[in-house]
């Protein structure tokens, strides 16, 4: 599922967070006089068809008691323990692998199968020659060979990448150690530096006597970015790392449920569960 992008940004617990009542929490985005605020609010209450005793509008961010920055803390937190992830990961490829290898049995019957079919129509063309099928019996047992032969086309067609996404899964614990290395980094901070407020321009075209396209900078080729060019950059920047926050989220298994109290209990993969304490509204 991708973040909704309700309000112009990117909210990564979409989906991921329920009220006490158990209904999801819903993004929310109120107009003030000093600019947006986002919330999450339970989504029964929202909708107005019932009131909702453990509703409150949790605020997204940029306040102590922020959902999304408390949940991306504890997160942060929990992967500085690489045993945590490495565990999720590799657990999520065995079970994939699972479903695959099943599907990839599968593979081998319809393969089988097109064999059989092959073989039968052989059979039905020797027995026509010969004579010993008429016109109609021919037409009619070569059309059901001919519909049976389509659907498991159509089924292999289905299953076609079963093959590839094995070989990927079975490489998989190889790449885990070089992606846990990375993980912290390209979450936290990665891509999150204050934009420059000048570019380059014009650049220069790599050729045989300048294949590193090397050129002179001068004043013509320095522009300075506008206000709005800036914060649509900034605003990249966030939403990158919010959906590099949410595809952490989903490896995990996050699950959270926001009390009105202001308290969290987060839930990851099987077993893991833990409350966060919080300020009452």
């Amino acid at each position: 599922m991708r973040p909704s992008s309700a309000g112009h940004r990117t909210w990564n617990l979409k989906g991921l967070a329920y009220c006490a009542c158990g209904s999801r929490l819903k993004p929310f985005t109120a107009r003030r006089p000093h600019g947006l605020h986002f919330y999450y609010v339970c989504g029964e209450h929202r909708s107005g068809k019932d009131p909702c005793p453990h509703a409150k509008y949790h605020p997204a961010t940029a306040k102590d008691d922020a959902l999304e920055d408390r949940v991306e803390r504890f997160v942060l937190g929990l992967i500085e323990d690489p045993g945590v992830l490495r565990e999720h990961v590799e657990k999520q490829a065995e079970e994939e692998k699972r479903t695959l290898g099943d599907s990839r049995g599968r593979v081998e019957a319809l393969q089988r199968h097109l064999t059989e079919v092959d073989a039968e129509r052989d059979r039905y063309t020797r027995l026509y020659a010969r004579g010993k099928l008429d016109d109609a019996e021919y037409d009619r047992y070569t059309a059901e060979l001919d519909t049976r032969r389509q659907a498991a086309e159509e089924e292999l067609m289905r299953l076609g990448d079963t093959r590839e996404r094995i070989e990927y899964l079975e490489q998989l614990p190889e790449l885990v150690e070089a992606y846990l290395r990375d993980l912290p980094e390209l979450v936290r901070g990665a891509g999150l530096e204050e934009p420059r407020e000048y570019e380059t321009t014009g650049t220069q075209e790599k050729s045989e006597e300048n294949p590193l396209g090397v050129y002179t900078l001068t004043p013509e080729r320095v522009r300075e970015r506008t206000p709005e060019e800036l914060e649509e950059i900034r605003h990249e920047q966030q939403r990158e790392r919010a959906e590099r926050l949410r595809a952490l989220y989903e490896v995990l298994g996050v699950s959270v449920v926001a009390h009105r109290d202001g308290s969290l209990e987060v839930s990851w993969g099987e077993h893991g569960r833990c409350k966060l304490v919080g300020s009452s509204p």
